[in-house]
């Protein structure tokens, strides 16, 4: 039974904002996964007792992935291009959770976080359906702010409208178009990875994250038959 005394009632968040470096117009988010914080527990015997000791080691942050639309504002086009560049950028940010109505409800502020991952959708000609880029941060460290209960507004003191773009609009060049691509009618979608290792840093309970390798996924594109020949010629000049 729900206490009428309490006024923290439940609710369902149904709206995710994104904010970067203090920009608190990123742009909201379709769905937002992870971002949890964990750690293990050592346990210690101590001598010929039957009492053990238990303490947890280092924290460890879970990475955040989040969908986005593609009207995201210029600071996340610039952090993203940056990550095609690698050029490393840490950022700052927070995931804040919002009801219905636009009310923030909670916060989780993130600390000099690293793009890992980008996921492409798949592109298909015949898909009506909105869009979005999936972007997997990974940051040093994440901690539960005090939600203000404010309304989640943009500079404008209006809410952010995320303009949609559908999969269905795309266009593929490849080179300086010595290849005939032609009709392309569907590609897959695709992840770019940059893995990360974790840099233990003496006595600081977080640690420090540094990149590594960066892997770069295989392209599938599907072409009709009658439209082949330029594939086909290319394979043959490899």
């Amino acid at each position: 039974m729900s206490n009428p005394g309490n006024p923290n009632r439940a609710y369902v968040s149904s709206r995710f904002q994104l904010e970067v470096d203090g920009h608190t117009n990123v742009g909201f988010l379709k769905s937002v996964d992870g971002g949890g914080i964990k750690a293990d527990i050592v346990t210690w015997n101590i001598g010929a007792t039957t009492d053990q000791w238990r303490y947890s080691t280092k924290p460890k942050y879970e990475d955040i992935t989040v969908q986005l639309g593609l009207g995201m504002s210029r600071t996340m086009y610039e952090w993203i291009s940056k990550f095609f560049t690698r050029e490393i950028i840490r950022k700052d940010g927070a995931i804040v959770s919002a009801d219905f109505n636009f009310k923030e409800q909670s916060r989780r502020d993130f600390k000099q976080a690293i793009i890992t991952e980008m996921t492409f959708p798949a592109l298909d000609g015949a898909d009506k359906n909105p869009g979005y880029l999936t972007i997997k941060l990974s940051p040093e460290k994440i901690s539960y702010a005090t939600a203000t209960g404010g309304k989640v507004l943009d500079k404008g003191n209006q809410r952010i409208e995320q303009k949609t773009w559908k999969p269905s609009n795309f266009e593929v060049s490849i080179g300086k178009g010595e290849l005939k691509c032609g009709r392309i009618t569907k590609v897959e979608s695709f992840t770019i990875k940059q893995t990360m290792l974790d840099n233990r840093t003496g006595a600081s309970r977080e640690f420090q994250r540094v990149p590594g390798r960066i892997e770069w996924p295989n392209i599938t594109v599907y072409v009709p038959e009658v439209d082949v020949q330029g594939w086909i010629d290319w394979h043959e000049d490899e």
